[in-house]
């Protein structure tokens, strides 16, 4: 149920996003944004075809940053300014973020969206962010909901991918001890505490567990 979701919200947005920016020139969509961050940082893009290339990418925030980013060679923008999708790029850098390219699938269709990369290995984990359907923040005096820019509010959506397998959905707490001890599987330590269910070795420690797994696979070598 988690999964299909996953797969509604993520199509949603990028359903929204394009309705959105069709109406608009590449340039202006931008400035349709609620301001984040709004920097320009050093950083980097892979091709389709592997290159890399270098230059300066701009920092909005985590969730529009999933949708598109821009790229120019100078930090001051300039008419080289160029955006990307998902579709056109294998990933990218700004400042200290990893963004990939993930597939979004459905039974209907199949779309690319940028997930942001929290631990890079054999397995790697990825963020969703989104903004929680309820609840509010003062902001001087007054009540106001979530944007896109108050980041710490964010829920988000776990995302593994085994080398350069096909990236799923982190498995629920319901689940989480019968499939995660089984994505380790090949290390039956790790593999028998998530399966026993022990302290520090739960859903709520998913992070841990790949950083775990991760660091043991590199013996392995």
């Amino acid at each position: 149920m988690l999964r299909i979701f996953f797969i509604l919200f993520v199509a949603f947005q990028l359903q929204s996003a394009a309705t959105s920016f069709a109406q608009v020139s590449d340039d202006a969509r931008f400035n349709l944004m609620t301001p984040g961050i709004r920097e320009w940082f050093p950083g980097w893009y892979i091709t389709l075809q592997n290159d890399t290339v270098k230059g300066y990418i701009y920092l909005s925030n985590q969730i529009d940053n999933q949708m598109l980013f821009k790229y120019a060679t100078k930090r001051t923008p300039t008419m080289d300014e160029k955006t990307f999708e998902a579709a056109a790029v294998k990933g990218y850098l700004v400042k200290d973020r990893v963004y990939e390219s993930v597939p979004i699938e459905s039974t209907k269709s199949s779309s690319l969206a940028f997930a942001r990369r929290i631990e890079t290995g054999r397995l790697n984990l990825f963020a969703w962010y989104n903004i929680p359907n309820y609840g509010t923040m003062h902001d001087g005096g007054y009540d106001r909901p979530f944007t896109v820019n108050d980041e710490k509010f964010h829920e988000s959506v776990f995302i593994l991918k085994i080398g350069n397998g096909k990236p799923v959905l982190a498995p629920s707490a319901k689940d989480f001890a019968e499939v995660m001890s089984t994505v380790v599987a090949d290390n039956k330590d790790l593999s028998n505490r998530i399966a026993q269910k022990l302290k520090g070795y739960r859903s709520g420690d998913l992070l841990n567990i790949v950083q775990q797994y991760n660091s043991w696979f590199i013996t392995q070598r």
